[in-house]
């Protein structure tokens, strides 16, 4: 079996998803605080106008921060599938 460099993509894919459980952490914080936005938000609508505005920035601070931790878990499954598609290719190239 040849070792196969690998190309740019992927080198930015792994550097992306290479630690899937902190990707995890910054999604789950990151839907956490943007469902206390939208509780925020709704409750300003109800009551407090005021709150509306903090809750804005929270929920959009959220969404960023889930963001970034699905592009990090998202990087590191593509990653690996296509770490196995080339390790496959490698393997089976015979029955071509």
């Amino acid at each position: 079996m040849t070792s196969v460099k690998p190309d740019k993509l992927q080198r930015i894919l792994v550097k992306l998803g290479s630690d899937p459980k902190r990707s995890v952490r910054f999604f789950i914080v990151g839907l956490v605080l943007f469902f206390a936005g939208i509780l925020i938000i709704y409750a300003g609508a109800i009551k407090f106008h005021w709150l509306q505005i903090p809750g804005i920035a929270l929920l959009i601070t959220g969404f960023v921060i889930a963001l970034k931790g699905y592009l990090g878990i998202f990087a590191n499954r593509l990653a690996f599938f296509r770490h196995q598609s080339q390790l496959n290719k490698e393997k089976y190239k015979h029955l071509e």
